[in-house]
């Protein structure tokens, strides 16, 4: 009877392991993001908040008439991953511009107008400022934002926050600048 009941709980435990919660427990349990990219090389969301180790849903719209990458990188490496991505020269469209660095967190690869992307992944348990940028072709020197890992509420003030383009037009001042919870 002992070995029964064993078999029982073992099998409980591995059901359970397997099957992950589906609906309303899950979503609950994970951030959804949206970015858009507007007229001239811009995400229409510049910077977003989320907590250490969040599950996170990036849901990446290319409503623009040109194609578009979004890679998340390291804190600081933004630049150099703009510039690993320019020395991929004629490999660039087969590699949908990633470079192979390891400054390269996540990435959506390329997508055309009119094409819907996600990518699902865990927040940094290191707080600090996660860059996202396209890497296409001269895109990424002014089309990036800012990914905070961060358990504050709010936000630095966007007038002075250094890790978006300085080129934001005024219409992303109206953005919430608190954390969407």
């Amino acid at each position: 009877m002992m070995k029964g009941t064993k078999h029982a709980a073992l099998l409980l435990l591995i059901l359970t392991a397997v099957f992950q919660p589906t609906g309303s427990l899950a979503q609950k349990d994970t951030k959804t993001i949206s970015i858009k990219v507007m007229p001239g090389l811009q995400f229409d969301l510049v910077r977003f908040a989320v907590k250490p180790g969040e599950k996170v849903n990036l849901l990446f719209t290319n409503t623009d008439d040109m194609a578009h990458n979004l890679l998340i990188t390291k804190p600081g490496a933004r630049e150099a991953v703009v510039q690993a991505a320019l020395q991929l020269a004629e490999k660039g469209p087969a590699q949908n511009y990633i470079p192979n660095t390891a400054n390269v967190l996540w990435s959506i690869p390329v997508i055309g107008p009119d094409e819907k992307a996600t990518l699902s992944f865990t927040a940094p348990a290191k707080k600090g400022v996660y860059p996202y940028v396209c890497t296409f072709p001269g895109h990424g020197f002014v089309m990036y934002g800012a990914m905070y890992v961060t358990d504050k509420q709010e936000l630095p003030d966007i007038g002075n926050d250094l890790n978006i383009p300085e080129s934001v037009s005024y219409t992303h001042l109206t953005l919430p600048t608190k954390r969407i919870v």
